[in-house]
């Protein structure tokens, strides 16, 4: 008779144990899917998206740059506090690549679009 009761037990806690193993990994493959799913959305909006330069001028200060673009893609361009600016330029002795934070309306700091 105990053995049966300990048999009850231990088929009773592999039984759990293998359900809390499934769980595990079914919500795990959900989040993969989900993230998937987000990424995939996002690269086709960018593939939407055609970024032309329109004009590209340096200020008389010469520490700021101003870029005009033109969006010839079908995604319309909002959201501007999401986007990344990354210049790359030529600064005689080397490339420089930079990113550039959104500082909204404000007044702008160095550094700042």
């Amino acid at each position: 008779m105990e053995t049966t009761i300990a048999a009850v037990i231990i088929v009773a806690l592999i039984l759990f144990s293998t359900l809390t193993l499934a769980h595990g990994y079914l919500s795990a493959q959900d989040q993969i899917l989900q993230s998937w799913r987000a990424t995939e959305q996002r690269v086709q909006e960018q593939a939407r998206t055609d970024l032309q330069l329109v004009e590209a001028a340096v200020l008389p200060s010469r520490d700021e740059v101003e870029l005009t673009v033109r969006n010839d893609g079908s995604t319309r361009l909002t959201d501007p506090e999401a986007w990344d600016v990354v210049l790359e330029y030529d600064a005689l002795t080397a490339w420089v690549t930079r990113w550039y934070p959104y500082a909204g309306p404000a007044i702008q700091a160095q550094n700042q679009w």
